[in-house]
């Protein structure tokens, strides 16, 4: 299921919307270190506008979901 579906599907904002995926981390605290790496990513984390944030994890790969408040 795409991103903008999953979003949709719980009425949250598409536009601007972000998300990380990393994989191969063993623990939560590896994957938040992965996901610091890139400066797309640091900027997606430290952008205020994204008020709900939702992780995840599956099989091997661990994601951050950043959205928009809901209207």
């Amino acid at each position: 299921m795409t991103l903008q579906f999953r979003l949709m599907k719980l009425e949250y904002p598409v536009a601007d919307s972000g998300e990380i995926v990393v994989s191969l981390a063993k623990t939560a605290q590896d994957a938040f270190n992965q996901m610091k790496i890139g400066n797309n990513s640091r900027e997606m984390m430290k952008n205020g506008f994204f008020c709900h944030i939702g992780t995840g994890k599956c099989g091997d790969f661990w994601t951050a979901v950043f959205a928009q408040p809901r209207y």
